[in-house]
């Protein structure tokens, strides 16, 4: 049910990554009563969301603490909406696109529960000469050959950023240390503020993990590849990302020649033609995870102003797959209160 009374409803979501515009954009949708204003300190390439390749794969193993049939329904809600791009007119102005590729394990280090197997187009297990068709993959034991999609942020981030100005969406440049700052002048606030969300909620669950990518110019890597889960080829619309690491606790902001070089070696290994590549630049960028993904309310008190604070954060290297349908159940949060709200006037 859309909302639509004629009193107008201040919200402010903070952040302005995949999360936080999936998010602005649906409140916008779904309550036309709602004024949205975007608040941060990074957009567009400045975000950690520019650093993610955006290959939709959400497995259960990296995201735990959900309840399946909660984290399913965001994969799904997410993929409907992806999926209705990717055959749109849209879908390279938003950077989304049907792709399809290998993964592979060893012995050991296989996914226990991927729910992108449900999801997605195509999925199949791999066979005899699947194992042979790129050098040192024969050692691995199991495997999927998968038909699925690709976000990219370098190009979704914009579409998103100008769906919601049209929508007429209001943006902030800077940085908010306190939800205090926003508690008067807003009915609502939205908390997809990533990393920072740890500051501005004092979260004990949050942690940071490193990731560092080098993104390439191979325009004959068709097919993306995963090898266990510290090696990945995926090729994009302009780049192809290598990948990468998962350094728990690690907040080193500046690039590592080390990790370059071993990322850069794992995926030459098992695709040596990435060696006539043409680098263009790399990428180190601190993952937000938290145990479980938050996306609930909270009520918060400052001196006589109560305000509700609806949290969307924790996503780790999740965030492109989940952001779209966490965003779907934020946004309903948001509508819900303005609507209790509404009715105690």
């Amino acid at each position: 049910m859309i909302f639509s009374d004629t009193m107008t409803h201040y919200v402010a979501v903070i952040g302005a990554g995949a999360i936080g515009l999936s998010t602005a954009v649906q409140v916008q949708e779904l309550d036309r009563s709602a004024r949205v204003t975007v608040i941060a300190d990074k957009f567009e390439q400045d975000t950690v969301s520019d650093g993610a390749a955006g290959l939709f794969r959400p497995t259960v193993d990296y995201i735990p603490g959900v309840p399946r049939d909660i984290l399913k329904k965001w994969s799904q809600d997410s993929w409907s909406f992806y999926s209705g791009l990717a055959h749109s007119e849209e879908a390279s102005k938003a950077g989304v696109g049907i792709v399809s590729g290998y993964q592979f394990f060893s012995k050991g280090k296989e996914e226990k529960d991927p729910l992108h197997r449900e999801i997605t187009y195509h999925c199949r297990d791999l066979q005899g000469k699947d194992f042979n068709i790129f050098p040192g993959t024969q050692k691995c034991s199991s495997g999927m050959f998968s038909t699925t999609l690709i976000v990219e942020s370098r190009w979704f981030l914009p579409w998103l950023m100008k769906r919601f100005v049209k929508n007429g969406g209001l943006v902030e440049k800077r940085t908010v240390s306190s939800f205090r700052e926003l508690a008067r002048k807003y009915n609502v606030i939205v908390n997809c503020s990533g990393g920072r969300a740890k500051e501005l909620t004092d979260d004990n669950k949050l942690e940071i993990i490193r990731g560092q990518m080098i993104r390439v110019k191979a325009p004959w890597i068709k097919h993306f590849m995963y090898v266990d889960h510290n090696c990945w080829i995926i090729p994009g619309k302009e780049t192809v990302t290598i990948g990468g690491t998962r350094q728990v606790g690690d907040t080193r902001e500046e690039i590592s020649a080390q990790d370059s070089h071993d990322v850069w070696e794992r995926a030459c290994t098992y695709m040596p033609s990435l060696r006539k590549a043409v680098w263009q630049w790399q990428w180190v960028g601190m993952r937000p995870v938290r145990e479980p993904i938050r996306v609930e309310r909270e009520r918060l008190q400052f001196g006589e102003k109560t305000i509700m604070v609806v949290h969307n954060y924790g996503h780790g290297g999740n965030g492109i797959s989940l952001a779209w349908g966490c965003g779907k159940h934020a946004a309903r949060l948001v509508h819900e209160t303005l609507v209790q709200q509404n009715s105690k006037l």
